[in-house]
């Protein structure tokens, strides 16, 4: 416990160990202390003199009940504030007024279009015609304050009253910026996962595209190597029709053998209708001198003697050699 008659009392952040919170007559204030060791630890050397680390000491956010140190009035007394605190330089603003604390929603461009001296003078100085403190009044007065989230507390709150109030305001923010971290860390690790999905898809797509047109190139060619083999088929077909033809015209199906003995056979006929036709005309001779012959006796010995005469002989012979030549196709 440090003690209460100290001009300036210290209070370690409970958030962040190189932050401590600067209690004075003029209201709060933070400090970031970049020190390697503990502030504590420092004290406990009873070495007063810090001046190079409190020069590098860096003022986070500010929370004055009287930034100027004087009574300060305006047209609208309730709206005047009286301090600021940008908590962990986001877009939240917290403002002093009166009895009140506010929380403005800064946009970005409010609060980053002004140069740093800008924001220094502002603090330094409320009544700066480009000041920080104006830019607030303006916005206060635009929004009015029953527009903004309000913090009410008595009248005569102390300044301890004030710190207590902040840091709880501080851890609250701390948890709700940690917990919007850890979310935007998984959203970060889903869009990265659904990066990665999209990256694996477009490669597939790009690979099925690929195949495609792989298989668009094959199938032409294939439709080429088609066409080509219908028109072979087809010139194997036509010379295979000539073949065909050729061969049936040729009595297909007999060997030569086979076709030399249906040559003979059909001479053979040839010959049986010559010896046909020769039989009949012996049959008409025959016949005629059966009706000019009235002796029968004389009849039958000049047919013995007709019959005795040489073309009989040659009659004879030809049959024979045509029994001949039939006995020879059956072997």
């Amino acid at each position: 416990e440090i003690p209460t008659a100290s001009s300036v009392l210290l209070y370690k952040d409970p958030i962040d160990v190189a932050r401590y919170f600067c209690i004075h007559s003029a209201g709060v204030h933070v400090v970031t202390v970049p020190l390697v060791s503990k502030l504590h630890e420092i004290e406990e050397e009873n070495d007063s003199d810090i001046g190079p680390y409190k020069e590098e000491s860096i003022v986070d956010y500010l929370l004055c009940t009287n930034i100027s140190g004087t009574n300060n009035t305006s047209v609208n007394e309730t709206l005047v504030p009286l301090g600021y605190s940008l908590i962990n330089l986001s877009k939240n603003l917290f403002v002093l007024l009166g009895d009140e604390l506010c929380n403005i929603q800064l946009i970005p461009r409010m609060l980053y279009s002004m140069a740093p001296q800008e924001v220094a003078k502002g603090l330094q100085s409320p009544l700066h015609p480009e000041g920080f403190s104006l830019l607030i009044e303006r916005i206060l007065r635009e929004n009015s304050a029953s527009g903004c989230p309000l913090m009410k507390l008595a009248p005569g709150t102390t300044p301890r009253e004030w710190f207590e109030v902040f840091t709880r305001t501080i851890t609250y923010l701390s948890n709700v910026a940690r917990t919007q971290k850890s979310v935007a860390l998984q959203l970060e690790a889903k869009a990265a996962s659904v990066k990665v999905t999209i990256t694996a898809l477009k490669n597939d797509i790009a690979s099925l595209l690929k195949d495609k047109a792989d298989l668009k190139e094959s199938a032409e060619r294939i439709a080429d190597s088609y066409e080509e083999l219908k028109e072979k088929q087809a010139a194997l077909i036509k010379k295979l029709e000539n073949v065909m033809l050729k061969t049936y015209n040729k009595k297909p199906g007999l060997s030569c053998r086979e076709m030399s003995a249906l040559e003979n056979l059909s001479s053979i006929e040839k010959r049986m209708e010559r010896y046909e036709k020769d039989l009949g005309r012996l049959k008409s001779n025959l016949h005629y001198y059966k009706t000019i012959t009235k002796d029968n006796t004389c009849s039958v010995g000049q047919k013995a003697m007709y019959f005795d005469e040489p073309r009989a002989k040659v009659v004879k012979k030809q049959l024979s050699s045509l029994m001949t030549d039939i006995g020879d196709l059956t072997k």
